[in-house]
């Protein structure tokens, strides 16, 4: 007889059924009155063998369902238990304090529209637009985009593209407030491309909505985000430049290509110091060529080179010749060739160290970093500082901290410390919530700092020069007034 044990496993059981089964059929003559018996038996203890594999599985998803409920409450109750750490880490509340503060900034920065005067070199660059300059005669009527080229070619220091630009923006309106307009959507676009920039290293959209601070921040860039000449512009194109190379770092291509040149010889007809810049993207790009696995590395190169070249011959022939052909020195700006003790000033020293740690930071980004992140951004930052640097030590290009000839790579500057800082501190527990508060929380104080005299002076100061942050006078700011000036006539006809 077989003899089946209580504690068995249902399985154990059913297997054993399946073989006394199989023998009651070799001697069915002796069992034959015990089929109907077993057959019985045997779907009881199939029935009780899926119900008991059913009552387990039910029993896993209840302890797992308590579990995951256990956890989150108890998570929730650890996030909320304190009534500051629930205010701080609600996103919903740090967008509805940046968005006050962006709306208050606007508001204090939005007074320098109303300021109802050009000094001398804004009015100089309004006449430069018309075809004109500072000794036309009286009345004069304004020229054409040729007559634009020919006086910005003798009376001023630009390549002219600002000048060209203002040429056709003046045949909307002639208003002081529509022309500082000019400038100030080149501000607004050099805040949309920082963001822009920081979305694409970080993905993270309260970092992408607070780089929109960061141009405000810069009272140089922000004075020239309403002045109307081509610091604003040159600034513009550069960052405009680093996104296109860092778009291109993921997959170059002929049309993007030449896309990227086209758009940095436009920025080259800002100002002469963007053609350093546009320098070092060029290098840039064509370093990716020749690493790339493309078929088509001449046509790349013929698309980076021609918008470049024809355009430096354009600036050279229309503007170098006859404004600085041997790139002597200006009197007014500073070289390092006639002053290298300007170098260890407490403000440069600090410079030079940051350029230090940033040269680390690109040398040994594969350990840092590991990754090629920001790759394009410290190689545009470090070679056009380097250069800057070395052109001034030539006496070739004027280099000071914080000056307008300087402002693009200060900007770069300023750009890389922002996202290398939120890099670090996001490997840090915790520490991207507390980023974003903290820069959040210090916004205001940059809005202070904003509102001060170094942005165009009041009314009531035209007679007295108006006081820079640096301490400097500005001697020459608001020196044309309403009364005596003709090209604040012009604007107000």
């Amino acid at each position: 007889m077989f003899i089946i044990h209580q504690s068995a496993e249902p399985g154990a059981i059913t297997t054993c059924i399946c073989l006394i089964i199989d023998f009651i059929k070799q001697h069915s003559s002796v069992f034959s009155q015990y089929k109907g018996h077993f057959i019985n038996q045997l779907h009881c203890r199939k029935n009780i063998y899926l119900n008991h594999q059913y009552f387990i599985q039910k029993a896993q998803i209840f302890k797992l369902s308590y579990y995951v409920c256990f956890t989150k409450i108890k998570t929730m109750h650890r996030q909320f238990s304190n009534p500051l750490t629930k205010f701080f880490t609600h996103q919903t509340v740090i967008f509805s304090l940046l968005t006050t503060e962006l709306l208050i900034l606007l508001l204090v920065i939005f007074r320098n529209f109303s300021f109802d005067y050009l000094w001398y070199d804004e009015s100089g660059q309004f006449w430069i637009a018309k075809g004109l300059h500072h000794d036309s005669p009286p009345l004069s009527p304004a020229g054409s985009v040729s007559d634009v080229i020919d006086s910005n070619s003798h009376h001023n220091l630009d390549p002219g593209g600002f000048s060209i630009l203002l040429h056709w923006w003046t045949h909307i309106s002639n208003a002081i407030v529509w022309l500082r307009m000019l400038p100030f959507l080149f501000l607004v676009g050099i805040a949309a491309c920082t963001s822009y920039l920081t979305h694409w290293y970080f993905k993270n959209k309260l970092l992408t909505f607070l780089a929109i601070f960061l141009p405000f921040t810069y009272p140089v860039l922000l004075n020239m985000g309403f002045e109307i000449r081509a610091y604003s512009m040159e600034v513009f194109f550069t960052i405009l430049m680093v996104v296109l190379l860092e778009r291109l770092s993921h997959g170059i291509s002929p049309k993007r290509i030449l896309l990227t040149s086209i758009l940095m010889s436009i920025g080259m007809c800002s100002r002469y110091s963007a053609i350093i810049i546009a320098f070092t993207g060029a290098m840039y790009v064509f370093w990716m060529i020749l690493k790339s696995d493309s078929r088509q590395k001449i046509l790349c190169t013929l698309y980076l080179a021609l918008p470049l070249f024809s355009t430096l011959f354009a600036i050279y022939h229309n503007a170098l010749k006859h404004q600085n052909l041997h790139l002597g020195q200006l009197s007014y700006l500073q070289y390092l060739n006639n002053n290298w003790l300007y170098l260890i000033r407490p403000l440069n020293l600090v410079y030079l160290l940051a350029l230090l740690i940033l040269m680390m930071v690109y040398i040994k980004r594969k350990q840092w970093i590991k990754s090629d992140k920001f790759e394009a951004l410290l190689f545009v930052c470090l070679s056009a500082n380097i250069l800057y640097i070395d052109l001034s030590a030539m006496g070739l290009h004027p280099w000071r901290i914080g000056s307008k000839g300087n402002i693009s790579v200060n900007y770069l500057m300023i750009v890389c410390m922002f996202v290398l800082g939120i890099f670090y501190l996001k490997r840090l527990p915790k520490s991207l919530r507390l980023s974003k508060l903290f820069f959040a929380l210090i916004c205001p104080i940059f809005i202070i700092y904003g509102y001060n005299r170094y942005l165009f002076p009041e009314i009531t100061e035209i007679r007295e020069p108006a006081i820079g942050v640096f301490g400097r006078p500005r001697l020459n700011a608001a020196s044309i007034s309403k009364r005596n000036s003709p090209a604040a006539s012009l604007t107000h006809s």
